[in-house]
């Protein structure tokens, strides 16, 4: 799964990789995105690839309220175009999740070890995701209370795949990463590349519990973790890469 990851390419960055339309746009640096937050995403508009902020945990332009959308945060590539609550989405809402990397945890015991992945180059990685647009009914308690009843809500969810040798000793399922020259052909509704994007393109290091509560998005999230005889797995950036 994915259920946390950072933004913290500039605007001028991600306009450059993505080849983005529109003017520049305030990006403030995110350490630890968490499902309900307001998030950058990309999608196809009228003269290229545009930004656009939307709600991470996709509300299905049907339902009722939107007490599913923390559920809907991540989709499994391989049943997502068969699945009511994203199979319109697949056919005409898709979009890419800029990301500069993204956590999973370890579980030992009752200890669950953080650790971030990005790629080696340090370059943004393009998380294939879905769309929806969805109107709040009169009755329905709006997420966050930022909107009212008739407001149009737009809302993503990351679509994820078996993990890469990098990440599947800390969890089987990594988010689909696309490589730059794929990220248009997704948006024109093409299929998703069969194979996780590269475990030698990517870097991975244990990191700070602070992470682990999404209050907390600051720098120290990406502390190094403390190692000790429970550290356990593998050393950071040992057979991780």
């Amino acid at each position: 799964m994915c259920g946390r990851f950072t933004q913290l390419h500039t605007w001028e960055e991600l306009h450059a990789w993505f080849s983005l339309s529109g003017p520049v746009k305030a990006m403030p640096a995110r350490y630890n995105v968490a499902p309900g937050q307001q998030v950058t995403i990309l999608r196809s508009g009228d003269d290229g690839l545009d930004a656009a902020s939307a709600h991470w945990g996709l509300i299905p332009g049907w339902a009722r309220d939107a007490s599913r959308s923390h559920g809907l945060i991540n989709a499994r590539a391989e049943t997502a175009r068969q699945k009511p609550s994203f199979r319109t989405a697949w056919r005409d809402r898709r979009c890419v999740v800029p990301a500069s990397g993204f956590y999973e945890w370890y579980r030992q015991g009752r200890s669950r070890q953080p650790w971030y992945f990005s790629a080696g180059d340090g370059s943004p990685l393009a998380l294939a995701g879905l769309w929806e647009r969805w109107r709040v009914p009169d009755q329905a308690p709006p997420p966050g209370g930022l909107i009212k009843p008739g407001d149009m809500l737009e809302s993503f969810t990351i679509l994820t795949m078996p993990a890469n040798p990098c990440v599947h000793p800390v969890h089987p399922r990594m988010p689909v990463i696309l490589h730059r020259h794929e990220v248009r052909p997704w948006l024109s509704r093409c299929h998703l590349p069969e194979d996780p994007f590269p475990a030698g393109h990517m870097n991975a290091r244990a990191v700070s519990r602070h992470v682990n509560s999404p209050r907390n998005d600051d720098p120290r999230c990406l502390d190094p973790a403390p190692t000790g005889p429970d550290f356990g797995l593998f050393a950071p950036g040992n057979g991780a890469a």
